[in-house]
């Protein structure tokens, strides 16, 4: 599957320049392919966690404890003697 590719223009400070060079050419890629995979892996995982935020939070609801009635605030509260 190939993507359609747009040209964006990107204006960067020097050291940020230098360093997407290198890494891009560690990488035996060029720039714009470096900067292109970066902002994808970005985009996935940001839209991942979006979606598991969804899927958690439109789930039914589960109580914290397996216990059918809640404990009362004393009994949650209550001070046991180490001894």
């Amino acid at each position: 599957m190939t993507m359609q590719k747009a040209v964006l223009t990107v204006t960067l400070d020097e050291e940020t320049v230098q360093w997407a060079r290198r890494e891009a050419a560690r990488r035996n890629r060029t720039v714009s392919e470096f900067l292109g995979e970066v902002l994808r892996q970005r985009m996935e995982r940001e839209v991942g966690y979006e979606d598991a935020m969804h899927r958690w939070t439109s789930g039914p609801t589960r109580p914290l404890s397996r216990r059918s009635t809640p404990l009362s605030r004393e009994a949650l509260h209550e001070r046991r003697d180490p001894t």
